[in-house]
């Protein structure tokens, strides 16, 4: 796996802060997420 810059992890981080501060609005995106993630894993 390749490194990552500061920005990128700061991206990645507000996203998911974003996404878990209103899970309801966000559910279905929060859903497709969990799917990638059960497939990579």
């Amino acid at each position: 796996m390749g490194k990552f810059s500061s920005e990128e992890i700061e991206s990645q981080y507000n996203l998911i802060k974003t996404l878990l501060a209103e899970p309801e609005k966000y559910r279905d995106v929060i859903n497709e997420i969990k799917k990638i993630l059960h497939i990579c894993l």
